[in-house]
């Protein structure tokens, strides 16, 4: 039965326009696999998105959105390293969860999150996040597709850092590499502006794409350009 669906989801992805990059082709994937509307992989370091690939602009929106509030099922997948499965985001149970991320989640029409942690034993290297414009449970076929989908993930990611420098994604996810090194180089930016390390400086960056509406790269575009400065708080 493994290798029966291992190969079914190979079918699919040769259903694929193959000059996308694997990220995109996986989200893809997820998609019609999990019968959604839209899904993304999130890498991250230190609890940190370092960067975001979508099937769309709303997948990568709504984790931006939970990585900026450290709040929802994607955060959550993260630091449990366990599959988290929020079936209906408007539910009382949902709301006492998220009660940061729910609200906007619903205005996105994400109604259901299911995410998957991309992990190596205690290693953390990110997550997947399938998202549905309806409540409702995935069937236990689906659920093991997406455990599939994320050991591809995680496996394609390996191999990538395997030969890649410190902190560098090569290979299979390197259309990414456009817009984390753009990240990237504003975090440092910021961190220089505020003091504070890259870590912090990409929360920032985060928080406050999520607080004027934008993407990350937008705001990182700002910054570059110095349109945007981060200033230090003032203390009394």
């Amino acid at each position: 039965m493994t290798g029966n669906r291992w190969q079914r989801i190979a079918d699919q992805f040769e259903k694929l326009d193959h000059r996308l990059d694997l990220g995109r082709r996986i989200c893809l994937a997820a998609v019609e696999l999990l019968d959604a509307e839209s899904a993304s992989l999130s890498f991250t370091h230190d609890h940190v998105a370092s960067w975001i690939e979508g099937s769309d602009d709303r997948a990568v929106k709504l984790d931006e959105q939970q990585f900026a509030l450290g709040d929802g099922p994607t955060f959550r997948a993260i630091g449990s390293l366990t599959p988290v499965m929020t079936e209906d985001m408007t539910s009382p149970d949902a709301l006492a969860l998220w009660p940061a991320f729910a609200p906007p989640a619903v205005r996105l029409d994400a109604r259901a999150v299911f995410a998957f942690p991309l992990n190596v034993g205690e290693a953390r290297l990110g997550v997947m996040s399938v998202y549905r414009n309806r409540p409702g449970a995935l069937t236990a076929a689906q659920y093991a597709d997406g455990l599939v989908l994320a050991s591809l993930a995680t496996m394609a990611l390996l191999r990538d850092q395997a030969g890649a420098s410190p902190g560098d994604l090569a290979g299979s996810f390197s259309p990414g590499l456009s817009r984390q090194s753009q990240v990237q180089l504003a975090a440092g930016m910021v961190s220089e502006q505020l003091g504070v390390s890259i870590i912090e400086a990409l929360v920032r960056l985060r928080a406050h794409a999520f607080a004027e509406e934008r993407s990350v790269n937008s705001v990182a575009r700002s910054v570059i350009e110095r349109q945007l400065v981060f200033e230090k708080e003032e203390r009394s």
